[in-house]
């Protein structure tokens, strides 16, 4: 070999393609390695005895960020180092109503049945989520007081101390009358039929004159001629007064009332309160101004309206149907002490009636009738 052969062969020798896998032109692949990240398998020397180079696969691992065909998900080891609101730790998915209570669920009770603590959703329950819930009674999606459901998540009832819009005029928290609200929770006024607080009546209107006036004060006191009749033994003045009151009572008049009759000394004159307003029947009809027009012997209207306001038909004077027991005069005091059918409790003799048609003096002494009639009683209210 010449000096110039020799030189170019060394300065071949000096350059090695060290990306060739295969090594130099024999093949020879030792101390050259290639590894690939993206497909799981590497390269490197092979074994003694062996030629050519060794691949191998790395095994899928949870935690690898790749969802293998064996895991439900897998978003890394960043996430799977512990459990996250849609994947787990062993990369299986996480799903409301598995029981297992995730970092995007406030509860897991392993069913999506509403009603028992944990909704569909696996959010805690509460009032006001529009699902009812353990001890609620109610649950409209809100919080507001005043609608059918309350802050509490109970219906809306009178008596709360929470107004119901549209629905309750008040509601002061209890059922108790007197006090401004109604037990109906409505607003207590003059007018409204009930009677409330200071008012001494409320006959539902705002009319004057006729027993209660517009500010729910007796400015009249009533008198009508009973519905029913007894006979002349009822048993004495007690006995006709109670008659007087039941049916009062039953007709919702107020008061106190007692029967226009004499026994012995006992008399309207003596018994009765001398009143300074108006008398009038229940429709409101007048009477009499006060207890002097009353005794005048000159009535405004004849006292021919029963308890419930109903007109007696128009009859002979003295008839049982429509005569009432008396035996008073016009001013209020007896006709005879001996003429009351000894005091009212025996069939003998006879007593004094009237006539409720009249306005003369005949509407109280106008006639006699046997103590075994059955007549009417004149009923005067004595106040409260």
């Amino acid at each position: 070999m010449t000096a110039w052969s020799s030189l170019l062969a060394l300065v071949a020798g000096c350059f090695v393609d060290a990306g060739h896998v295969g090594g130099g032109p024999d093949g020879d692949t030792s101390g050259a390695v290639e590894t690939s990240s993206s497909t799981g398998t590497s390269t490197g020397e092979a074994p003694t005895g062996t030629s050519g180079p060794v691949t191998t696969t790395a095994p899928p691992t949870c935690g690898d960020a790749i969802q293998d065909p064996d895991e439900e998900c897998d978003y890394g080891a960043a996430i799977n180092g512990v459990d996250g609101s849609f994947c787990r730790g062993d990369c299986t998915s996480n799903l409301c109503g598995d029981a297992y209570l995730a970092s995007n669920e406030s509860c897991d009770d392993g069913n999506l049945a509403p009603g028992d603590g944990c909704s569909a959703s696996c959010k805690l329950e509460s009032c006001g989520d529009g699902a009812p819930g353990p001890g609620e009674q109610c649950d409209d999606g809100n919080l507001d007081d005043h609608d059918a459901c309350t802050s509490l998540c109970k219906p809306a009832v009178c008596g709360d101390g929470v107004i119901y819009t549209d629905v309750e005029a008040c509601d002061d928290g209890n059922l108790e009358a007197g006090d401004g609200c109604t037990p109906e929770c409505k607003l207590e006024v003059c007018g409204n039929g009930v009677l409330e607080g200071s008012e001494a009546c409320d006959d539902g209107d705002l009319t004057d004159g006729d027993g209660c006036s517009a500010t729910c004060q007796r400015d009249a006191y009533f008198v009508f001629v009973t519905s029913q009749r007894y006979v002349g033994t009822f048993g004495g003045l007690i006995e006709a007064d109670a008659h007087c009151a039941e049916l009062a009572t039953a007709a919702a008049l107020p008061g106190i009332y007692m029967a226009w009759l004499s026994e012995d000394n006992d008399c309207p004159a003596t018994r009765f309160i001398h009143s300074p307003i108006p008398y009038v029947l229940p429709d409101g009809s007048p009477v009499a101004s006060d207890w002097g027009d009353l005794i005048s012997a000159s009535l405004a209207h004849p006292i021919d309206q029963t308890e419930s306001g109903m007109t007696l038909p128009a009859s002979q004077a003295c008839s049982p149907e429509s005569a009432t027991w008396t035996n008073t005069r016009t001013d209020g005091t007896p006709v005879n002490l001996d003429n009351d059918c000894l005091g009212w409790a025996f069939p003998v003799g006879s007593s004094r009636a009237g006539d409720p048609h009249s306005q003369a003096s005949g509407w109280t002494n106008n006639c006699s009738l046997t103590c075994q009639t059955a007549l009417r009683f004149y009923c005067f209210e004595q106040g409260t």
